[in-house]
């Protein structure tokens, strides 16, 4: 059987993806049930036993290291819940939270005893990559929250407690680090950029290399996400490539011999690993690449298939929850497709002739973008339409823009060397920059995966072209016809969805223990009221915003007698035009903020929202009302909904929900004009 080690590691791969699923118990049956299926099929499938073997033993074997992961090391961390802690050990990353306070992840032991990470926030300012670290505190476990998802972010980093009250911190310098004196490089790197190209070409030079994006606007970060080559800023296979490139041409001119090489190449990719942070793309790629050079070491031909399989098991043996690492998905992901499928595809393409080369690369970008579109979807907010076009006309800019950062970076960051590249490169990165913008002002260039249904229509198309490849797997031109019916059904589905939601209003509560706030919206146009006025969930309804394809927000309504800064919090963090901006209490604010007394109504896109006394509202849509109010004593009318944010309460149907909840609660109230209202609570 060829390509084992790929069969074992995908299948391992499936196993921990269906496991990350479950809990303990649950998966205990998962296992002995995948045992006892598998040992049946066995025994009656004579033909195909071995390839029984290497597919269920491993899923097996992931469903059981979950099963012990969980129970012997996250349930013995997370056990300290909401418990007083000492904790003693190093620094391992430091962010700048504000000008006195600083965000900090530490490895260490807790008690004396357990081992783990932890968040810590702490106004200790003078302190230094893996020095170490003594503090008391209570830590609490990380969980999701409406405002942001914090479990689903750290947990696959292997992150599950953070700590808000750290005290009696010591910190102590150590004497040498060379991990310390590679991130330090890396800060005085990303510096020197800046220093030299100020503003948005530097941000994204820095961002590159460095992996570190606090430079960059978010305006600026979402253009290129929608362009489609937002991948550039994921440190992984690219950056390395350009590195070991440079590298090889100065180790050829040096004439040095394969087993030295071999290891000054190893040391480049380690030091590269630990400067970029250690993310699991970068590690990927770092294992693959060492295969590749061994490969030629030892004079065998490297498989991608069977190495990426060797990848899956190698980076989630010691933390099963990495499977649902965004960043790891993507990785093995985008390396599958343009490793695996692509040269697949091209071969069976069989191109001669003129521009060979071109056509080429435009298969393979093509193919990577079918490939990882279906993932796309489930993972980001908004998806490109356009990331083969784009990556073929800016992504070989970038990388010369990289290949000319990392030239900087091997000679020191050298001012004499570092001044023409770099602004070579920035002039570079404009173009860049000028020509996302311009992509996206192309109708439909990238979609929203809000939709209810759309999730839906792709698994059904995936389903369908998998099917179609398995059964025509010696001829891919025989599977292109239901490939393509099944991406028809994707847009037909959706667009018919669509198209049937137009007369919808829909209404989005977000609530949690110091605020309260809603989002209407009716086609790509928004309303926002933020009952509290504190701005706390600007952030959150940005997330909403892309994922509901909203591109505007006509009114912005502020429970604040100086909504100033609440103004300026929304402006910066949501990233579509707020046309209008009203303060719906007495008080003093900037002009372009309106004030709104009592009884005023505002007409938008067939829905009225009028202010009431007292901070209160009352949306109508059709013969469907939903009031706004403080309290159950000061609501003034008899409506199919009511949100009584001071009370903390949504009523509807004769149902009375409580608002609230520690983690904060979202819920979507969709109005029809003459027909009915539907509420459901949002995970």
């Amino acid at each position: 059987m060829k390509r084992k080690m790929a069969w074992i590691g995908f299948s391992y791969l499936f196993g921990l993806f269906l496991a990350s699923f479950f809990n303990v118990r649950q998966n205990i049956i998962i296992a002995v049930s995948i045992f006892l299926i598998a040992a049946l099929l066995v025994l009656a499938v004579k033909n195909a036993r071995e390839l029984l073997f290497i597919v269920s033993v491993p899923v097996l074997i992931a469903v059981c290291s979950n099963v012990t992961y969980t129970e012997f090391f996250y349930n013995k961390i997370v056990s300290y819940n909401d418990k007083s802690i000492s904790f003693a050990g190093r620094i391992k990353d430091i962010s700048e939270q504000d000008s006195d306070k600083v965000l900090l992840t530490v490895k260490g032991k807790i008690n004396e005893k357990t081992n783990t990470e932890l968040v810590v926030y702490t106004d200790m300012t003078d302190m230094d990559y893996y020095d170490t670290i003594e503090f008391t505190g209570t830590v609490k476990k990380i969980e999701n929250s409406v405002s942001f998802s914090s479990e689903d972010y750290y947990k696959p980093k292997g992150i599950y407690l953070n700590c808000f009250d750290a005290k009696n911190v010591k910190v102590t310098g150590n004497s040498f680090s060379i991990r310390r004196y590679i991130m330090h490089y890396r800060d005085y790197l990303f510096s020197k950029i800046n220093s030299i190209l100020p503003g948005e070409e530097g941000a994204f030079i820095g961002a590159m290399l460095c992996g570190d994006k606090s430079e960059m606007s978010q305006s600026i970060k979402l253009s290129l996400y929608r362009t489609g080559i937002g991948h550039i800023f994921a440190v992984s296979g690219t950056h390395l490539v350009i590195i070991t490139a440079i590298i090889l041409f100065l180790l050829n001119a040096l004439k040095l011999g394969g087993k030295i090489r071999f290891i000054i190449l190893e040391a480049f990719i380690a030091i590269f690993i630990v400067f970029s942070g250690a993310s699991s793309s970068v590690i990927r790629a770092g294992i693959m690449l060492t295969v590749v050079f061994a490969s030629d070491l030892f004079r065998r031909k490297p498989d991608t298939f069977n190495t990426l399989g060797l990848c899956a098991v190698l980076l989630t043996a010691l933390d099963p929850y990495l499977i649902r690492n965004l960043s790891f998905v993507l990785s093995m992901s985008g390396a599958f497709s343009i490793g695996v499928v692509a040269p697949f595809v091209i071969r069976e393409c069989n191109f001669k002739g003129r521009f060979k080369s071109l056509k080429k690369n435009a298969v393979s970008l093509l193919t990577l973008s079918i490939c990882m579109l279906p993932i796309s979807i489930f993972c980001f907010n908004e998806v490109s339409l356009i990331s083969p076009i784009a990556n073929m006309l800016l992504i070989p800019i970038c990388s010369i823009a990289l290949a000319l950062a990392v030239v900087v970076a091997f000679f020191g960051g050298l001012s004499f060397i570092a001044n023409p590249l770099l602004i070579v490169a920035g002039l570079g990165i404009k173009l860049v920059l000028y020509v996302a913008s311009l992509l996206n002002k192309i109708p439909f260039s990238y979609v929203s995966t809000g939709n209810l249904y759309l999730k839906g229509f792709v698994i059904a198309a995936v389903i369908i072209s998998a099917a179609a490849l398995f059964r025509y797997r010696k001829s891919v031109k025989n599977a292109f016809l239901p490939v393509i019916m099944s991406i028809v059904l994707v847009v037909v589905g959706t667009t018919a969805s669509i198209v049937i939601d137009r007369d919808t209003l829909h209404l989005l509560l977000l609530s949690d223990k110091v605020s309260n706030a809603l989002l209407l919206y009716k086609g790509n146009q928004a309303v926002i009221i933020d009952l509290y006025g504190k701005g706390n969930m600007s952030g959150a309804f940005e997330n909403y915003i892309e994922q509901y394809g909203i591109r505007s927000v006509e009114a912005l309504f502020i429970n604040n007698k100086n909504a100033n800064n609440v103004n300026s919090n929304y402006k910066e963090a949501i990233f579509v035009d707020i046309k209008n901006s009203y303060r719906a209490s007495e008080g003093l604010s900037d002009d372009d903020i309106t004030f709104v007394s009592e009884n005023t109504e505002l007409d938008t896109n067939g829905y009225k929202v009028r202010v009431l006394k007292d901070g209160g509202y009352l949306i109508s849509y059709g013969e469907i009302t939903v009031e706004c109010s403080k309290s159950i004593e000061s609501s003034l009318f008899d409506t199919n909904v009511k949100i009584l944010y001071d009370d903390k309460r949504l009523l509807y149907e004769n149902t009375d929900v409580s608002l609230s909840s520690d983690k904060g609660d979202a819920f979507k109230i969709a109005l029809k004009k003459n027909s009915n209202f539907t509420v459901r609570r949002l995970e």
